[in-house]
């Protein structure tokens, strides 16, 4: 027991005559661990200070000891019985390690407790906390205008956190207000140099400039930022004068994609017949012009970047792919770089879940640690610690995040977490349903459209352990035993209602890294191999799970669940890694083991519609040999356009034809490839990028001074390229251990 344990341990002893517990339960020495129906969950809302949210069952009296190691135990006691409960942690010293304990009083009066829980306080998000003042303007029209205009502004745009420009600064009361009303960081931007005195003078004299805002001295027709990195703009001058900004062209160079928005109020009778006339010129779609009898306004949300792409789950999508299928060509340059950083990161040893991207939110996923930023330019959104919630050795498992436009899902132990995809609110708990097996983890989920997709394993079978041993033993080398499940399932992913479960009488091993989703379809691999079936961890080597004779190929009805065909299939030589993807009416099941002292890697084909084989093919590895320490034997393929790429090879989907490839590795790359519609991208000595034109022959280093993960942490997606922090461990010789963004030179 650590040293903060013990004190924890102290602190609840001395807590249950408050608890009035009596004194036959006060001389027992500790009560039983117990687990929360859900959570708990850790929501930062900054460095010194958190919100604890879990859920009990029944209804119970809670509390919650908490200490970092060299402090005395504090306690936080809800004041009612509840399901829900949540404390909030103030106070915290920044950057330290905590543990913490909940307990509760059952029905019976019986206390329980958690096991002790840990989060690190460290935390990207600054609270926004302002100076308290008077606003410095007279309550005259045109300052009851302004804060008219902005409270609308900010109640419609939604937009609160992120980067904001005011063109044309005026007085300053415009951007005061924003900073007022939201968390956004203002640049205000203006020609007039006496202007620009004033306003920072008054905003420096409310405590506001520096922090908060920052004015800047200069022209509004060629603005010095970068790209697609502006959350929402606006103008004081338009709103005062009835002067539009010199250049929309600047106004939507600098606007961000999915979601940045543009808010020009004109004065009240502004003739709209100018602000169309200025529309004529911009560059993007989709200007609403509108006309009150307050104000006229012309207001742009500006979707997606033209051939942009998403990735929501592990391998991009839910059929594992591994490609997002995004546009991005070279050359590239930096976009933003910064945190998420090394120290909350799993080691990159450990091949831990990768990032997600969508809607313009990057999701990183840490060491017991979920957060999202903003994508294009590096806004922390909101951070959660996730007692619990870490897997790792993912390429011998699957995937246990998938993110939508308007939630993410994350599975936990035997739930699966509804977060809000902008704010990390938790939304809802989804469960494993356990009527005939009440003891399941969640292991799989995805989802399409409406539909959550999940399956039920062993309890702890997805490797969780974050240690050396771990790493000698399992995140490399052959014959790996794999994670399988015992039951699939899906749930509406908006009411939570259960929709299917697929659990045959005779019992099963599906092998998790086969789970794959398409035409309606769920697909996997399962064994009949009553040895597979029995083993007690639900972690099985290949040589069981796919011994001859036992192993089907499935697929399911994703509506009902039902199963719309199966064939048997004889891989019984496939010993280290097992992959199955789907793409253009396709199925492509990967495996590999060892033939002549080098990595063999098999392909097989297969119609996705009825199952039936369509061609097989190979390749040895020559260039590597067997029981390699750097995943020469689990490769995840990638399928892009009508090509499948498997380093360092390439085949034709639809014939199995090996095509002119050859990938230029430039390095031993321990992780493996993802795609965007003309470039893999993959891990050499550096990050770097293989245009498909080229056939492999030639690569480019995206960086020199960094590396990325081993596994798969280089997304091309959302018009960029993103590689959030995955080098936390690393030994090699590269000094950048930062997330680092790349957008196409120019827009």
């Amino acid at each position: 027991m650590s040293s903060i344990a013990s004190r924890l341990a102290c602190c609840l002893l001395a807590a249950f005559s408050a608890l009035e517990i009596g004194n036959a339960h006060a001389a027992e020495p500790l009560p039983e661990t117990a687990i929360p129906k859900s959570g708990p969950l850790v929501r930062h809302l900054g460095p010194d200070q958190v919100l604890l949210q879990w859920e009990t069952e029944p209804v119970v009296l809670a509390s919650v000891e908490y200490a970092t190691d060299g402090a005395t135990p504090q306690r936080v006691e809800n004041p009612k019985p509840a399901t829900v409960h949540t404390a909030i942690l103030t106070g915290l010293q920044p950057g330290r390690d905590y543990e913490f304990r909940i307990t509760w009083q059952d029905r019976n009066g019986r206390v329980e407790q958690t096991p002790v829980y840990r989060f690190d306080s460290a935390c990207d998000l600054t609270p926004i906390r302002s100076a308290t003042f008077s606003r410095p303007f007279p309550d005259d029209r045109r300052s009851k205008a302004i804060r008219q205009t902005v409270a609308k502004i900010v109640e419609q745009s939604g937009v609160r956190r992120g980067y904001c420009l005011v063109l044309g600064c005026e007085s300053g009361q415009m951007a005061m207000e924003l900073a007022l009303r939201t968390d956004l960081q203002i640049i205000a931007v203006e020609p007039d140099a006496d202007k620009v005195e004033k306003a920072r003078r008054l905003l420096d004299s409310i405590g506001l400039y520096g922090s908060r805002i920052t004015v800047h001295h200069g022209p509004l027709d060629k603005l010095p930022y970068a790209d697609r990195t502006t959350n929402l703009i606006v103008s004081e001058r338009t709103l005062t004068t009835g002067q539009l900004p010199p250049s929309i062209e600047e106004v939507c160079r600098v606007l961000r994609p999915s979601g940045g928005v543009a808010w020009f109020a004109l004065p009240q009778n502004t003739p709209t017949a100018d602000v169309e006339a200025w529309l004529k010129k911009s560059p993007l779609e989709g200007w609403k012009v509108e006309q009150t009898d307050a104000e006229t306004t012309a207001v742009l949300r500006r979707g997606p970047s033209a051939g942009s792409g998403q990735w929501t789950h592990l391998y991009a999508d839910a059929g594992n792919s591994a490609c997002s299928n995004d546009s991005i060509a070279g050359p590239l340059q930096i976009q933003w770089f910064g945190r998420p950083g090394p120290r909350q990161m799993v080691d990159r040893h450990h091949r831990g879940m990768g990032p997600l991207t969508v809607a313009g939110r990057l999701f990183v996923v840490g060491n017991d640690r979920l957060k999202a930023v903003d994508a294009y330019n590096g806004t922390p959104l909101w951070d959660l610690s996730i007692p619990d919630s870490r897997r790792v050795a993912v390429h011998r498992d699957c995937g246990h995040l998938a993110a939508a436009d308007d939630r993410v899902y994350l599975a936990t132990r035997k739930t699966c977490l509804a977060l809000d995809a902008a704010t990390g609110t938790w939304e809802k708990t989804f469960r494993v349903p356990t009527k005939d097996q009440p003891d399941c983890d969640w292991g799989f989920v995805a989802y399409v459209g409406d539909r959550l997709f999940g399956s039920g394993q062993k309890p702890g079978a997805s490797y969780s352990d974050h240690n050396r041993e771990l790493v000698d033993k399992v995140t490399h080398w052959d014959n790996v035993p794999m994670v399988t499940s015992r039951m699939l399932f899906a749930h509406d992913r908006h009411s939570g209602r259960p929709l299917w479960t697929y659990r045959p009488d005779d019992q099963i091993a599906i092998l998790n890294s086969t789970i794959a989703l398409g035409d309606g379809r769920l697909y996997f691999v399962e064994s009949h191999n009553p040895a597979a079936v029995d083993e007690l961890d639900g972690r099985v080597p290949l040589s069981i799970a796919l011994a001859e004779g036992s192993t089907d190929l499935v697929a399911l009805d994703q509506s009902t669940g039902q199963v719309v065909w199966r064939r048997p299939i004889d891989v019984s030589v496939w010993r280290h890694a097992i992959y199955l993807g789907h793409a253009r009416g396709t199925l492509v099941l990967t495996g590999t083991f060892n033939e002549s002292k080098h990595p063999r890697y098999d392909l097989r084909a297969f119609d996705s519609a009825t199952g039936s084989p369509r061609w097989s093919s190979h390749y040895l590895r020559t260039d590597k040999g067997a029981g390699g320490s750097h995943g020469e034997q689990d490769q995840h393929p990638v399928i892009a356009g009508g090509t499948i790429y498997s380093r360092p090879v390439a085949f034709d989907l639809a014939t199995g034809d090996r095509i002119p490839f050859n990938l230029d590795q430039s390095g031993h790359g321990c992780g493996t490839i993802s795609a965007s519609a003309s470039y893999l991208f993959g891990r050499g000595a550096n990050p770097r990028m293989y245009p498909m034109s080229e056939s492999g022959r030639t690569s480019e280093a995206v960086t020199t001074v960094s590396r990325p993960g081993c596994w798969i942490n280089m997304i091309p997606a959302e018009g960029l390229l993103l590689i959030p922090e995955s080098s936390s461990g690393c030994s090699c010789a590269f000094a950048v251990q930062a997330s680092i963004v790349l957008a196409p030179r120019g827009e």
